[in-house]
């Protein structure tokens, strides 16, 4: 309750929007719990962007290629719907979620299985992910309508393939 109703203050106001009195007072709670389950700031922050992004992850059936771009896609939709929390985690890097770090693991790992040396995964690794930053905080703004947001996702998509074309001739020279 109190990471949903955080989550729904960061992303109704911004990071500003976000105190401990106003999230316990919405909340039902003293502020005191507040810091006692997440110590300050940066920890709640944490915890909120550990559960946006606890459901990205490879389908269990996708390899290669199709991982890469099921990941990412993944990764795209729960920027769009949680954008200001992105951008509280960039704002705040004692915040950053592990979650985080097994999203840029797996990602690299699957880059480096289509044949990639390491130095460069890890370059289309940051390629990968920079990109879908941009292409979905491009687009999560107040008053996007639904069909742009398709749009954006598909264009997500057409252009992580053209990358994954990219990365797959790379890995071949």
């Amino acid at each position: 309750m109190i990471l949903s109703h955080a989550l729904d203050m960061v992303e109704q106001g911004g990071l500003d929007a976000l105190t401990m009195r106003a999230l316990a007072a919405r909340s039902g709670v003293t502020p005191m719990t507040i810091y006692h389950h997440f110590h300050d700031q940066d920890g709640l922050i944490k915890s909120m962007a550990e559960r946006a992004f606890a459901a990205v992850a490879v389908p269990k059936a996708a390899t290669g290629r199709t991982a890469i771009a099921e990941l990412l896609g993944a990764y795209h939709a729960t920027i769009i719907r949680h954008p200001a929390l992105l951008l509280a985690v960039f704002r705040r890097p004692a915040a950053h979620p592990v979650q985080a770090l097994v999203l840029t693991d797996t990602l690299e790992q699957l880059v480096t299985g289509m044949g990639l040396p390491p130095d460069s995964a890890r370059r289309w690794t940051h390629i990968l992910i920079d990109h879908t930053h941009g292409a979905a905080l491009a687009v999560a703004r107040e008053g996007t309508l639904p069909s742009q947001v398709l749009a954006v996702t598909a264009d997500h998509a057409a252009a992580v393939a053209l990358l994954l074309g990219g990365l797959a001739a790379a890995g071949r020279t």
